[in-house]
């Protein structure tokens, strides 16, 4: 029983840790039309909790795999924060 508690307990900690050292970044796309959101959707990229400026961009977290997928699509980004 103390073992399994202790195993638990580590793993835990050690999954804790690792998921901890994922790198997230803040990205603006301009210009944030609907051509461009769904686009960004059908990559697998979710915009959910976006910041949308109307005419001028739309603001949510990405991998930094996620920017190269847009970067390699076209699109204009501008990192605002590297590592949340």
């Amino acid at each position: 029983m103390v073992k399994n508690t202790i195993f638990s307990f580590l793993t835990i900690i050690c999954t804790t840790h690792l998921f901890s050292n994922e790198i997230v970044q803040l990205i603006r796309v301009s210009p944030p039309t609907v051509e461009n959101i769904r686009e960004i959707q059908t990559l697998g990229i979710p915009v959910d909790h976006a910041f949308l400026r109307p005419e001028v961009y739309i603001e949510f977290t990405a991998s930094p795999e996620d920017v190269q997928i847009l970067r390699e699509h076209g699109f204009s980004i501008e990192v605002i924060h590297h590592d949340l």
